[in-house]
């Protein structure tokens, strides 16, 4: 699912340019385009959420996974 309005979806579907750092089914991760320190990372998810209340939890756990495994 995308919205035509989001950013993130844009960015995931490449019409907005990233430093893609990682990727596979569910995810994309770019460099942050104004970092707040070195290295700084955002996690997107593939399908288009709302919120972070609207995420799925099997997804949000899948995040937390990938978050650890990238900081290490």
């Amino acid at each position: 699912m995308r919205q035509a309005d989001c950013i993130f979806c844009k960015i995931i579907a490449g019409e907005i340019p990233s430093n893609t750092i990682y990727e596979d089914d569910t995810f994309k991760v770019v460099l942050d385009a104004s970092p707040a320190s070195k290295g700084h990372a955002l996690i997107l998810p593939k399908k288009h959420y709302a919120d972070i209340y609207d995420i799925d939890e099997e997804v949000a756990g899948k995040a937390m996974k990938l978050a650890k495994k990238l900081a290490g």
